[in-house]
């Protein structure tokens, strides 16, 4: 288990990787006013290589929102789907897709 500070706290826990080797990299210090080299574990390393993935989708999945369905209920109302029901629904889906998209780009 292993805490983190960097803009935030980040706690991660591994069953396969531990904080050895330990790099450095170089971060801003507000209070010095310039960059400064401090230690960081493999496990954090590790985590912010993977991450960028992560973000890539979820810029895709934000900028491409299919248009909200519609519930029909029995007195002939319209009613939008609870948000839960809206994200479980195609949210895999819409994954696939923008997966297939972006490898499609790339092979151009």
């Amino acid at each position: 288990l292993t805490r983190w500070n960097d803009n935030a706290v980040v706690t991660l826990a591994s069953n396969h990787l531990t904080h050895h080797p330990i790099g450095s990299v170089q971060r801003y210090s507000q209070s010095q006013k310039k960059h400064v080299k401090i230690r960081m574990l493999e496990i954090v390393r590790r985590y912010n290589t993977s991450m960028g993935g992560v973000d890539i989708l979820d810029k895709l999945l934000s900028s491409y929102r299919p248009p909200k369905p519609l519930l029909t209920i029995r007195t002939g109302r319209r009613a939008h789907l609870p948000e839960t029901l809206r994200i479980t629904q195609g949210h895999y889906l819409e994954m696939i897709s923008q997966g297939r998209c972006r490898v499609y780009i790339i092979d151009l």
